[in-house]
Order: structure tokens, then C-alpha cells, then sequence
């Protein structure tokens, strides 16, 4: 067999190419494709010898059409309404009273110090749950009058009725 790009006769080896040289300079004037995003002169080939699958797009313009397709938070999320206006302070934001859920919650467990109001089990491993008297949907506030501290166990039997 003869190289593609110089026609030597090749060792048995070798397959298309006597070189690496040979290789790139053939796919370089093989290959020249324009670019339908962005406009620039590019080669089919990458630098490692590899083919690019997609048709008439450089790799760039490739990498950042892949980015937007897996980046879906945010603004390039199709169900995206417009930032913290429609955003729900709720449960980890601030209530109806501008009270924080993590500051209370901490006063809570401070005040019932680490123990289960309905059995007294004290703090083990891991702290009580804190719970809404008056279910948060209902009350929209975090309240000290409305928490109380349960255990895992005591909450679940709670949460159920």
C-alpha cells in the first residue's frame, strides 16, 4: 500500500499513513468545513486525530450548545418565571412574621433542652424534630407558642393524626 497524503510505499505496520505528519496535513486539507454557528474555518478532524461528529459546528460551538442542554437551573430552564418574586421564603425563608425557620428552630430545641415533650427522651445520636402545633400550612408562622420539640417517633405518631 502507498500513503494517502505523500504515496511512499508503507511498511506492513503501518495502515494508511507513514507518518503522523502525512496523517494531520491530509485531514487538514481534507477536511476543511465553515463553521454554520459561528462562521469560522475548522477542521473535521480535532487535533487527536478524531473525527467530529456533528456536522458543520466547531467543537466550541458544540460544547457550549451540550452546556446549555445540561445546565437547566435557572434562566435556562423552560418553567423559569423570573427570579425571587415567585420565589417561597416558607419553610427555610422567613414567615408571615419575618421569623426565620432555622433561628427558631434552635430556640426551640434550646428552650425544650434537646428532649421529647410527649415521652422525655433525651437528645441521642441525633436532635429531636421540631414540629408545628398548628401545621405550617395552616398558620404560616414559625412561633416559639407554635413549636414544640418531638422525637422521631413521637413526631411520626403526631404527623399521622
Amino acid at each position: 500500500m502507498k500513503c494517502k497524503n505523500c504515496k511512499k510505499q508503507l511498511k506492513l505496520k503501518q495502515r494508511r499513513w507513514c507518518s503522523s505528519k502525512c496523517r494531520d496535513e491530509y485531514r487538514k486539507e481534507l477536511k476543511k468545513v465553515i463553521c454554520v454557528k459561528c462562521g469560522k474555518i475548522y477542521y473535521s478532524f480535532d487535533n487527536r486525530g478524531k473525527y467530529i461528529k456533528f456536522k458543520n459546528t466547531c467543537r466550541s460551538c458544540i460544547t457550549t450548545i451540550i452546556n446549555l442542554k445540561r445546565n437547566m437551573s435557572g434562566k435556562n430552564n423552560p418553567n423559569w418565571k423570573g427570579g425571587k418574586k415567585y420565589s417561597n421564603d416558607g419553610r427555610f425563608g422567613k414567615d408571615k412574621n419575618g421569623l426565620s425557620w432555622k433561628i427558631q428552630r434552635q430556640l426551640a430545641l434550646k428552650r425544650d433542652k434537646y428532649t421529647c415533650k410527649i415521652c422525655g427522651k433525651k437528645r441521642y445520636k441525633r436532635n429531636p424534630d421540631v414540629h408545628h402545633k398548628i401545621s405550617y400550612r395552616i398558620s404560616k408562622s414559625h412561633s416559639l407558642k407554635n413549636l414544640i420539640c418531638l422525637c422521631k417517633k413521637c413526631h411520626g405518631i403526631e404527623d399521622n393524626k
